[in-house]
């Protein structure tokens, strides 16, 4: 089996950023509560990341980074940083949706619905299933109402694993008394460390990821249609 590859993960899709390094001896990370200064304080991260394990960007088999939903200024950040180093070092990037990451960093052993704050009444979400360490999503992901939400969670009443996870569950509380089992994480966010993992994931079963030029934010709203701008990133070698 070919040796694991090393990768260099971001989220900057929610109040928290992160940074991730994936790697044949394990994973390192940086990871900060950072509602308005994710540009100020991610490449800072990358550095840490870099002079903890001794590698460069360049060692980098690929970038992997979350591409939303999530809060637009944060999507956009995320995904211009890893298009900078995509196009800077020729390297893959691997797209995870955040909602995944976020079902993904509970490492919940049932179901995971997870609910981002999406604001103005509304929530980002998806349902997700883990078995043998490997998530996956059942569905899609939409855009919808607290109310809309609160319906689909209970139409898995009769489980007794069900994990209710993110901010969405935080800002709309359950409408209705929590099942037997079931378990509610109002503050828990997507992370790079799980963005890595997933990553890693995709590797396994063959994906190669796509083009730094290829790679585009998925917001869910259709009032949104702001590309993500190319960052520069500055300051590091590679």
């Amino acid at each position: 089996m070919n040796p694991k590859p090393t990768f260099l993960a971001i989220d900057t899709s929610t109040e928290a950023c992160s940074a991730a390094i994936l790697h044949a001896n394990g994973c390192v990370w940086r990871d900060e509560m950072t509602p308005k200064a994710h540009t100020t304080l991610l490449i800072p991260m990358i550095e840490a990341l870099l002079a903890e394990t001794g590698l460069k960007l360049a060692d980098m088999a690929a970038i992997a980074v979350t591409r939303g939903p999530g809060s637009f200024t944060g999507v956009r950040i995320g995904v211009g940083i890893a298009q900078g180093i995509g196009f800077g070092l020729n390297k893959p990037v691997y797209e995870i949706s955040s909602l995944e990451a976020l079902a993904a960093h509970t490492a919940f052993p049932g179901r995971v619905i997870a609910a981002i704050d999406a604001r103005m009444q509304e929530v980002y979400t998806a349902t997700y299933c883990r078995q043998h360490n490997v998530i996956s999503v059942e569905g899609c992901e939409v855009l919808c109402s607290p109310a809309t939400l609160m319906g689909h969670a209970l139409q898995y009443a009769d489980e007794s694993a069900v994990l209710l996870a993110g901010t969405g569950w935080g800002a709309y509380e359950p409408t209705f008394p929590l099942p037997a089992g079931w378990q509610i994480k109002p503050n828990q966010y997507p992370h790079a460390k799980a963005v890595a993992e997933l990553a890693y994931q995709q590797w396994l079963q063959g994906k190669k990821g796509v083009g730094a030029d290829s790679l585009q934010p998925v917001y869910l709203r259709d009032n949104v249609a702001e590309k993500s701008k190319k960052v520069k990133l500055l300051h590091i070698d590679k």
